[in-house]
Parts: C-alpha cells; sequence; structure tokens
C-alpha cells in the first residue's frame, strides 16, 4: 500500500515546494505591473478591464494601482474604478487608504454623501484611526465639507484625527485654517473640539518642554 501512496505523496511534497516559487514570482510580477502602471507603460483602462474579467483578485495593490491611475486618467470611469476598489477591498479589507479612496470616487460619481459614502470612510477611520499626516488632513477635510450628511460617529473620528495632527504633528496652522472655513459654515467646530479628551501639550498652556 505505501508504494502505491508514495507517488501521490512526491506530488503533494514537490507542490509544497513549488507553491513558495510560484507566489514569488506572481508577486514580483505584480510589482512590475504596478510600476508600468503608474509610469504608463500599462494602459489603466484597458488593465482595468482586464482585471475586472478576472474571478479572483491575487494582489490587491495591483487592483489599488489600476483604480488610481483609471481614475486619475479618465474620472468618466467612475464605475469601473468602484468595482476594482471594491474587489480589491474584499481582499485586503485593512487597507485604510483604498477606504477613503473609494469613500470619494463614489461621492464625487454621485456629487452626493451618501450612507454608502459614509460606510467606506467609516472603514477608514477603523481600520487605521491615527495614520499618516496627509490622510488625516484629508479625512478631517472631508468630512468638514460634507458635514451635514456625516454621521455622528465620523464625525467624531475626524476629530479625534485632528486633535492627533495638533497635539502630535503641531499642525497649529492648518487647523486654525480650517476651524475659520467651518466657523463660517456655522459647524460647531470648537464644541466638537472640546468633545475629544487628549492632554494638552506642555507649550500650549505656557510650560516648559523639559
Amino acid at each position: 500500500m505505501s508504494d502505491r501512496l508514495s507517488p501521490l505523496y512526491a506530488l503533494v511534497i514537490l507542490a509544497a515546494l513549488l507553491l513558495p516559487i510560484w507566489s514569488a514570482l506572481s508577486t514580483q510580477r505584480s510589482v512590475g505591473r504596478i510600476q508600468a502602471i503608474k509610469s504608463g507603460e500599462i494602459n489603466p483602462l484597458e488593465h482595468a478591464q482586464r482585471l475586472s474579467d478576472q474571478v479572483r483578485v491575487t494582489d490587491p495593490a495591483e487592483w489599488e494601482a489600476t483604480a488610481r491611475a483609471l481614475y486619475a486618467n479618465d474620472a468618466e470611469q467612475s464605475a469601473l474604478t468602484i468595482t476594482l476598489l471594491e474587489r480589491a477591498l474584499a481582499s485586503a479589507p485593512s487597507d485604510y487608504q483604498a477606504w477613503a479612496f473609494l469613500a470619494f470616487v463614489r461621492q464625487q460619481s454621485t456629487e452626493r454623501f451618501t450612507a454608502a459614502v459614509d460606510a467606506d470612510l467609516n472603514r477608514s477611520f477603523e481600520a487605521c484611526p491615527y495614520c499618516d499626516k496627509s490622510l488625516l488632513r484629508w479625512r478631517f477635510t472631508f468630512v468638514l465639507a460634507n458635514w451635514d450628511d456625516v454621521s455622528e460617529a465620523n464625525r467624531m473620528h475626524a476629530f479625534s484625527g485632528a486633535d492627533f495632527l495638533r497635539w502630535w504633528h503641531l499642525d497649529y496652522d492648518y487647523l486654525e485654517d480650517v476651524r475659520q472655513a467651518a466657523m463660517a459654515r456655522n459647524i460647531p467646530f470648537d464644541t466638537y473640539r472640546r468633545k475629544i479628551d487628549t492632554p494638552a501639550r506642555p507649550n500650549e498652556i505656557g510650560l516648559g518642554q523639559d
């Protein structure tokens, strides 16, 4: 019996050995395509159509890169852009940058801040509440621009991120600029700011920095 099973065992072992090699080669090819998409060597619309015809998402990063290039090249392709992002995020739900981009594209495509846009934005906040400075700024500005339609949860997420800009990034000029613009639109900026309970930096209350 062991003699009859030995070829099967050999195939299993061979497959186990080849799988990492195949995966590495596939990843390398995907990285090459991403670079080609960003450089313009690959037509984003043609590549987006090829990806959308595929059954599986093998590399979500490639799908997101294609979606970004496609939308930058032709904003009229918002439906295909959204399809690429949704499928990429189904495979990589922790990609907070992609969730934020999906919220933006969805809002731009309908010119309305819908419940779906709010849900996409919420996923971005939940995946990474305190990300890089540029995304914190963008999400805060996006929430303020669509204030009347944004959920209370996302308002609080945005102000929590803004407070991180204050005490970690010391982004005072930006925060004062958006504060003035928000108050001009009767957004209760200071009321929400006070809801975020974080300690003040020493320099903000006149203490030394030692």
